[in-house]
């Protein structure tokens, strides 16, 4: 163990590890309350009561005010004896801790546990096995020992030392988010007070699941406004707001005639599709990856049905800075916008430009030129190239792009941003 001891500490915010931001740390290691006696002497059904009724009451207040997990995380740990409690928010589409909250366990050795060993934790098996809500006893159902061979066990929890038996559960916040409450304690205490510690989880799961109604019904109302701003001022283009399973958020005029028309997009019992099956399947894992952090800030691909050629921008919607503040973490939420390019005007993405035609970097140079309104033997002479080479490159370009003159192609051009 570490020599400089740290008893509660939070991490707070909406992303991987390093975003998040250290809310406070308390040095000190804070005692059991003697008052029950010590571990020897421990009155179940007082701490039975004890748990319920002062937990309860501060889980009430976190309902509105997250920074109080950090008192309900201090209030049971203070409540068993040599213990320690966590309450943390999962993300298991990106894998991202929303909140984590510890009372009782060094800082580093937490810090570590959401860097790496939260990702290797044997008990999240045992955890996806149960329906949520279901009270997990470890020493009963999962014990610490059947899990020795474990990097999980060998590098990390055999350090902590004292905290072998523990009692948790589980609830669903919303989209991909779980709920963790756990209490870790000594097992030399596990057979005199795991009924009475599991029995005060179940009395407390009311409160939780209040909490997460609350804070569920802030974040639903974000995200109808996020969604909403997102799709101002966006023209002609239909747009809409989808999330990661692509249910549909928000349209706007454009997309609603769309939707009605049944063309180029349809919906389904919320969920929003192309009616071009290959682009729809390009769709769906684009969001889903973009989500995922896993493509650039914006996807970008052309597709051709048959009345129009569609330029399709996805790009993420900007989480508000009060997002920080909610436990419940809004849902993720990308807009899809699709431009019909027979009607649009513009100036021409060089990375579409690239993708869906396949066009060099020389041909690219040569397009720009001609979009810009030069002739031919101006962009020569932009490009330092002979006019010769200037006509060859021009029959690759029409070739690649499926145009005949280079009216065509500068009216392509012009309407690819």
């Amino acid at each position: 163990m570490h020599s400089t001891l740290s008893r509660r500490f939070m991490f707070e915010g909406l992303g991987v590890l390093h975003g998040l931001d250290i809310a406070s740390i308390t040095n000190g290691r804070i005692g059991p309350l003697v008052s029950m006696g010590g571990p020897l002497m421990l009155d179940t059904s007082e701490l039975n009561r004890r748990l319920v009724g002062e937990a309860r009451e501060v889980i009430e207040n976190a309902a509105f005010d997250p920074s109080s997990w950090a008192t309900v995380t201090e209030v049971i740990s203070n409540v068993i004896p040599d213990s320690f409690a966590a309450v943390f928010n999962q993300d298991k589409v990106s894998d991202q801790f929303n909140l984590a909250i510890m009372t009782g366990m060094e800082a580093t050795d937490f810090q570590s546990f959401l860097e790496y060993y939260g990702a290797i934790n044997p008990w999240d098996r045992v955890w996806a096995q149960r329906p949520q809500g279901h009270i997990l006893v470890s020493e009963s159902e999962a014990p610490l020992h059947s899990f020795s061979e474990t990097e999980f066990f060998r590098d990390f929890y055999r350090h902590l030392g004292g905290f072998e038996a523990g009692v948790g559960t589980r609830l669903n916040v919303g989209n991909a988010d779980d709920l963790y409450v756990s209490f870790h304690y000594p097992i030399s205490l596990a057979n005199r007070i795991d009924d009475s510690v599991a029995m005060a989880m179940q009395q407390l799961q009311g409160h939780f699941a209040r909490a997460i109604e609350i804070n569920r019904k802030f974040a639903n109302a974000i995200d109808k406004s996020v969604s909403a701003a997102a799709l101002i001022n966006r023209g002609e283009d239909i747009g809409f707001a989808v999330d990661f399973n692509m249910r549909l958020l928000d349209t706007n005029p454009a997309a609603d005639l769309a939707l009605a028309l049944g063309n180029p997009i349809c919906a389904s019992n919320g969920v929003v599709r192309l009616k071009d099956e290959n682009c729809n399947k390009w769709i769906i894992a684009s969001v889903r990856s973009l989500l995922a952090g896993r493509q650039p800030l914006t996807v970008k691909r052309l597709y051709r049905d048959e009345t129009a050629l569609w330029q399709i921008s996805i790009l993420p919607v900007p989480e508000p800075v009060s997002a920080a503040k909610r436990f419940v973490s809004l849902r993720r939420v990308v807009v899809v916008l699709m431009r019909n390019l027979s009607i649009s005007s513009g100036a021409p993405d060089n990375q579409l430009l690239a993708q869906s035609f396949k066009l060099t970097p020389a041909e690219i140079r040569l397009c720009l030129a001609l979009a810009d309104g030069l002739t031919l033997r101006e962009a020569a002479e932009r490009l330092a190239i002979t006019r010769e080479t200037v006509r060859d490159r021009l029959k690759t370009v029409f070739q690649k792009t499926g145009t005949n003159r280079q009216s065509e192609l500068i009216s392509l051009l012009i309407r690819l941003r």
